[in-house]
Order: C-alpha cells, then structure tokens, then sequence
C-alpha cells in the first residue's frame, strides 16, 4: 500500500475551506474539532473522529513504514492531477467526482493569519511527526 501526505497546515486549512459549506463552524470550532486527519487515516479512524492518537499507535505506524508494509510519499504538487500523471493513470480512468469535488473552492495563503496556522501546528502534532518522519527518511 501507498499513500501520500501533505503538509498538515496545509491539509486542514484546505479541509476547512472544502467542509466549511456543509459544518457550519467557525475556524476555531473547526481547527478544535479536526486534528491529525492524516494519521488517523493511515491508522483506520475516520479523519473527523475524536479519537485521541496515542504514541503506541504512532509508533507502529512508523514500523509498518519501516517494514516496507506502507510507503508513504510527500504530496508537493499543486495538482492531484499532476500524481495521477506520475502514476500513468488517464484522466478517464480516476473518479470523476474526486477530481471536481473542489470545484468553485478556492482560498489564498492571506485569508488565513499567521496566528491560526501556528494554532493549527499545535493541534496537529502526531500529523507533523509524520510529515516529518517522512520528510527525512
């Protein structure tokens, strides 16, 4: 199996902006409620759940990585596209739907304070170890 991650800030911010329409919260009532959606994911819990994330789990995540069990890889592209690209995929051959389902979305780097991502960091620190496990191996 393989999975790709990206930037934990990253990831929440655009899963606020994606959500926002249907959770009817505000920013930090979100930020509060969503926390490590990569590793719980990789973990088998719903990215929404309240599942508290233990340093057990976290480490046999990293083994299963270790153990070639799970290769993970860091999404950098601005475009979901440009992996399905890499992956020799056709564009007919992937899901429609997760290909437009950010249709209209859209948000700039400005529209969230430097006050609120360094919150977010704080909120998200099993996905940061990951993503930073990841990063250096």
């Amino acid at each position: 199996m393989f999975t790709l991650i990206r930037d934990p800030t990253d990831t929440v911010i655009s899963a606020y902006f994606h959500f926002k329409h249907l959770v009817k919260l505000e920013n930090f009532d979100f930020f509060d409620q969503v926390s490590n959606m990569q590793t719980k994911f990789l973990l088998g819990y719903d990215i929404f759940s309240n599942y508290q994330i233990k340093n057990s789990d976290f480490n046999n995540l990293i083994k299963l990585i270790e153990d070639k069990k799970l290769i993970v890889g860091i999404q950098k592209r601005k475009s979901m596209i440009d992996i399905y690209n890499l992956l020799e995929l056709e564009i007919d051959e992937v899901d429609n739907y997760i290909l437009n389902k950010k249709v209209g979305i859209s948000y700039k780097k400005k529209d969230v304070s430097e006050n609120l991502r360094k919150y977010i960091k704080k909120n998200n620190s099993f996905d940061y170890r990951l993503f930073d496990y990841v990063m250096n191996s």
